[in-house]
C-alpha cells in the first residue's frame, strides 16, 4: 500500500507531465487534477487509510506553504476533504527537483550534449543522416523522438557506444558478443538491449538500396542522399521489438529513397555492418578449381555440390572456372532440384538465400572477375532465379547495382506467371502498393512487365511452383 507520501508525489508529477504536455506557462494555463476516488482510491469515498489521508494532506500543505501548489478544498471540509490541486508557476520550476526527475527541457538538453559528444565520430553517412532526423525532431517537437532513438538515458548511452564501435571496427568482422564485450564490456548487453535498435536504424537509414555494395571494381550508383533530397518512399521495418522502435515506421517522417531495408532482418542489418552470429557456408555446384592452403581442390567432384566456410572461400585462390555462365537460386529446394536435374556441365550454381550476405556478395564478385578475365569464344553470362514477387525483383536488382551488373533475369518473366497460374498466392493492398512503387522507378524498368502482370492477376508466384 503507497504512504500519503508517495501518493504525494504521484499527484505532483501528474500535474507535471499535464504542464509539460500543454506546451504553455503554468501561469497562463494552471494544471490542475480534481481529485476524485479514480485519482486517489478511497480518498472521496472514505476507504483510505486515516494515517495514510494525514500524510497526504500533511504533505500538500506543505509543498503549499513553499508556494508549489495551489490546494482547493471542499466547501466547509478545510484540512479534510480536497477537492482540487493547483500547480504553480513555482511548482512547474522546482517540482522536478523536489521529485527528483529531471523535466523534458532537461532531458532534451542531455541528450543533445550526448549526441554533441560523440557527433563527429559517428562520421559514417547512414549515422548522420540519422543524427540529422533526430536533432530537427528535438527542436520541432521539444522532446525527445522515441521513435528515433531510446528514451532511457542509459540504453541512448549503450546505442551511442555500439555506433562508435562500428564505426572504430571499420571492415573488420567480429562476432556479436566479441563486439559487445570489446565495446559494451559486456558479450550479451548488445544482444539482449542495442542490437534491435542499431539493425532497425540501419534499414531505414544505411540500406539504401545497395549502393554500399560495392564489389572489387564496380562503382555503385552514387553517394548517399543528403537530408534535404530524401524522399517519403521507403517502408520500414514490418515488425518492431518494442514500443520505441516500433515508430520507426512513422508516415510522417522523412525517409531514405530505399525499399530494401523492410527486407532485412535483424541479423542480416547487422552482416553488413560486420557483426555476426556465427561463420557461413557458402554453397554451390559446378566445375570450379580453388587452390586452398597450396592444395588444389576440385570442387566438380561433387555432384551435388558443396558447402564451404566463407573464409575459406574468400581466402582461396581460383585456379580454374571453365564455365560460360553463373547462376545465382534464391530458394534452397530449387537449387537443389536444378542441380540435380538441370545442370549443365558448363554452368556454375550459387545458392543465395534471400539476399546475398556480404560474403555471397564477394564471392560472387570474385567469380565475376576470374569469368571475365579468361579468354572465352563467347561472351559469358550471368543469371539470377528469384521468386516472381517484390522480394525476387529486389534481390535481382541488389546484385546488378552491387557486384553483378550484367546479371540477367532468369524464369522470371511475365509468361511464368500464366504458366502457373493456379500456384499464384493473392497479395494485400499494401504489397500492390510496393509493386506500383516499382513501377514509378526507371531502375526496375526490365522488370516493369513482370510488375504488371503481378498486378493483373493480383498475386505473387514462387519459386518453388517450378518443381511442384
Amino acid at each position: 500500500m503507497q504512504g500519503g507520501q508517495e501518493i504525494a508525489r504521484d499527484l505532483l508529477g501528474r500535474l507535471l507531465d499535464k504542464a509539460e504536455a500543454h506546451q504553455s506557462s503554468v501561469a497562463v494555463r494552471r494544471p490542475q487534477l480534481r481529485v476524485t476516488d479514480q485519482v486517489v482510491r478511497g480518498y472521496v469515498s472514505g476507504g483510505m487509510d486515516p494515517d495514510v489521508r494525514t500524510e497526504l494532506h500533511s504533505t500538500l500543505e506543505h509543498w503549499q506553504s513553499g508556494g508549489l501548489l495551489d490546494l482547493k478544498w471542499v466547501r466547509f471540509e478545510a484540512g479534510n476533504l480536497l477537492e482540487r490541486i493547483y500547480l504553480t508557476e513555482r511548482g512547474g520550476a522546482e517540482g522536478f527537483q523536489v521529485l527528483g526527475r529531471l523535466s523534458r527541457a532537461d532531458i532534451v538538453q542531455a541528450v543533445r550534449r550526448n549526441l554533441a559528444a560523440v557527433f563527429d565520430a559517428l562520421s559514417v553517412d547512414w549515422m548522420r543522416l540519422w543524427l540529422t532526423d533526430v536533432l530537427a525532431a528535438l527542436d520541432e517537437r521539444a522532446t525527445v523522438p522515441g521513435h528515433l532513438l531510446p528514451t532511457d538515458p542509459e540504453k541512448l548511452g549503450w546505442l551511442l557506444q555500439s555506433l562508435m564501435g562500428i564505426v572504430d571496427k571499420g571492415d573488420e568482422e567480429l562476432a556479436m558478443r566479441v563486439f559487445s564485450k570489446r565495446y559494451l564490456r559486456d558479450s550479451k548487453l548488445f544482444e539482449r538491449h542495442v542490437k534491435s535498435w542499431v539493425a532497425k536504424l540501419y534499414r531505414k537509414y544505411g540500406a539504401q538500396g545497395v549502393e554500399a555494395w560495392k564489389g572489387p571494381g564496380f562503382a555503385g550508383p552514387g553517394p548517399v542522399a543528403s537530408p534535404s533530397t530524401r524522399s517519403h518512399a521507403a517502408d520500414s521495418a514490418d515488425s518492431a521489438d518494442s514500443q520505441d522502435t516500433a515508430a520507426l515506421t512513422d508516415s510522417n517522417h522523412a525517409q531514405p529513397d530505399s525499399v530494401y531495408g523492410d527486407l532485412l532482418s535483424d541479423d542480416d542489418a547487422l552482416a553488413e555492418l560486420g557483426i555476426v552470429i556465427s561463420g557461413e557456408d557458402i554453397s554451390f555446384c559446378g566445375p570450379l578449381t580453388l587452390m586452398v592452403a597450396g592444395r588444389m581442390v576440385d570442387c566438380s567432384v561433387f555432384a551435388r555440390g558443396v558447402s564451404l566456410d566463407s573464409a575459406t572461400l574468400l581466402d582461396a585462390l581460383i585456379v580454374n572456372l571453365p564455365v560460360q555462365r553463373i547462376l545465382s537460386i534464391e530458394n534452397k529446394a530449387n537449387y537443389r532440384h536444378y542441380i540435380a536435374r538441370e545442370r549443365q556441365s558448363d554452368e556454375l550454381v550459387v545458392y543465395a538465400g534471400g539476399f546475398h550476405s556480404p560474403h555471397k556478395r564477394k564471392f560472387l564478385a570474385k567469380l565475376r572477375e576470374s569469368l571475365f578475365s579468361a579468354p572465352r569464344q563467347s561472351e559469358p553470362s550471368l543469371w539470377h532465379w528469384g521468386d516472381l514477387d517484390y522480394g525476387g525483383i529486389l534481390i535481382l536488382h541488389s546484385l546488378r547495382t552491387s557486384v553483378w551488373p550484367e546479371v540477367c533475369a532468369w524464369r522470371m518473366e511475365p509468361e511464368w506467371v500464366d504458366e502457373f497460374r493456379q500456384y499464384v498466392l493473392p497479395m494485400r493492398p499494401d504489397y500492390r502498393a510496393k509493386l506500383q512503387r516499382l513501377l514509378a522507378s526507371e531502375r526496375y524498368r526490365d522488370q516493369h512487365p513482370l510488375v504488371r502482370k503481378l498486378l493483373e492477376v493480383d498475386g505473387v508466384l514462387e519459386q518453388e511452383a517450378f518443381i511442384t
